[in-house]
């Protein structure tokens, strides 16, 4: 008798958390639903409405100010594509160090979980960047010091914690204070850094000046 309560009790509480279970995920479709419907009836008529709101958030997220000159959108499936053009990063100085013409990014929904700016990816196409260690083996790129924040946030902790990032037909100017070589510029540079889990992976190919050496392939 005792044997069949406990049974009986294990198949009510079974029963109970799984329609609770499915009531929570039913209510949370609903919800994505209704995010998804204003998003893309709502928002994206209006998104340059959104576009100090959006940078805004971007300079939050990686502690260095941010400003968009123009920002569109345009739906693909169930995810929000956005271009932001002339976009600048400004150093501590209030300088602007870096400019990108154009930048072409897929908004990850993660964005809402975690209530930071999360892409799916980035895509950058033929900047101009100028990259610098300094005499202490601190890394910059455009002025902006990689190794400022560490272990506190900041761009190059935020950069690593998006989906993909990937650069196209970049020039970059490479000056190693540390060794005092002289300056090296790569053409025509591919780059693709992709997160998975915690775990990166990129890969790397440039075009170094002839005499240097021949074009590089790296991928790691």
């Amino acid at each position: 008798m005792r044997t069949f309560s406990i049974f009986k009790l294990l198949h009510i509480s079974t029963l109970w958390a799984y329609r609770v279970v499915t009531g929570a995920v039913l209510i949370c479709g609903f919800v994505f639903a209704l995010v998804v419907l204003g998003v893309r009836f709502w928002v994206l008529p209006n998104i340059e409405d959104y576009r100090e709101t959006i940078a805004r958030e971007l300079s939050a997220a990686t502690q260095q100010r941010i400003t968009i000159g123009r920002l569109q959108g345009r739906w693909s499936g169930i995810n929000l594509q956005l271009t932001l053009d002339d976009l600048a990063v400004f150093d501590r100085a209030g300088r602007p160090a870096l400019k990108l013409e154009r930048v072409d990014s897929t908004l990850s929904w993660w964005s809402l979980v975690l209530w930071e700016p999360r892409f799916d990816s980035i895509e950058i196409e033929h900047p101009d960047l100028n990259v610098t260690r300094n005499k202490h083996g601190v890394l910059s790129v455009a002025g902006i010091e990689l190794a400022e924040n560490a272990g506190g946030g900041g761009l190059a902790d935020w950069l690593l914690r998006q989906e993909e990032i990937v650069i196209r037909g970049a020039t970059i100017t490479w000056r190693d204070e540390m060794r005092g070589a002289p300056e090296l510029a790569l053409k025509e540079v591919d780059f693709r850094l992709e997160n998975e889990r915690r775990h990166h992976r990129f890969g790397l190919r440039a075009v170094p000046p002839a005499q240097i050496a021949t074009p590089l392939d790296v991928r790691v």
